[in-house]
């Protein structure tokens, strides 16, 4: 059996680089919300709530939809409401997969 390692190598590369959870939310808040026209502000532990960050409701449900698709997971009503911080979030989908 020949084996590639050139192929194992640069999979083994690709999942090491791999955004972690926190990057990809980040990044997904980043192209998706904003506050009067302006980017949200994120400290560098995300224990920060959207919906104290000026995030409108029907934003937020919009954006659990957003992360619902790229993490494929399930979120409801209930769910967006009960997470408190940006972080909850991260350790929540982190928890899921």
């Amino acid at each position: 059996v020949e084996t590639r390692p050139f192929f194992f190598a640069s999979l083994f590369i690709s999942i090491h680089n791999a955004p972690s959870t926190a990057e990809r939310i980040r990044n997904l808040i980043a192209e998706n919300l904003e506050v009067d026209g302006q980017p949200i502000a994120l400290p560098d532990d995300l224990n920060i709530s959207l919906q104290e960050a000026g995030i409108s409701s029907v934003d937020l449900v919009a954006f659990a939809k957003v992360v619902a698709q790229e993490f494929d997971v399930e979120f409801t009503l209930e769910d967006c409401g009960d997470v408190k911080s940006v972080q909850e979030l991260v350790e929540r989908l982190d928890a899921a997969n």
